[in-house]
């Protein structure tokens, strides 16, 4: 007799809550030294990762400060590679 399992996808909740007056858009500077990482690395990951969060405005590149904070969480293992 064969039982069914289904196993369903772990459900990841983070809370992200920026100070007053803290911009909900950046630049890749800004991004970098929000994250500590630098410039050239977020502009890799960007690249490399499909699912890496950033939007390109005309011809600027923005990343908003809540999706980074939650692919780094999610992606823990990526930065260090």
């Amino acid at each position: 007799m064969q039982i069914p399992i289904e196993v369903g996808q772990p459900v990841v909740n983070i809370t992200v809550q920026l100070a007053p007056g803290d911009s909900l858009g950046v630049d890749a500077k800004e991004a970098a030294a929000r994250f500590g990482i630098g410039e050239t690395t977020l502009y890799k990951l960007r690249r490399q990762e499909p699912d890496f969060p950033s939007y390109t405005i005309g011809k600027a590149v923005r990343f908003l400060i809540p999706d980074l904070y939650v692919w780094f969480q999610t992606h823990p293992q990526t930065v260090m590679e």
